[in-house]
């Protein structure tokens, strides 16, 4: 399921809203070790682009559902 997200989110990399909807459905898709795995891979591939505020969210709420 990981990587089938990462290919999903890879793909809605230029639609911001589909994007962080994405994420949060991440959240409640993927064991606590992938969100951390899921976690590192959006740092290394959308580090410096236009999704950093739906990452800080996800990010959030992952910590908070955990």
């Amino acid at each position: 399921m990981l990587e089938h997200q990462k290919l999903l989110l890879a793909n809605l990399q230029n639609y911001p809203d589909l994007f962080a909807k994405e994420l949060q459905k991440s959240v409640k898709w993927l064991s606590p070790e992938q969100v951390d795995e899921l976690y590192i891979w959006l740092k290394k591939n959308f580090n410096q682009s236009f999704h950093q505020d739906a990452i800080k969210v996800f990010i959030d709420y992952s910590r908070a559902t955990a």
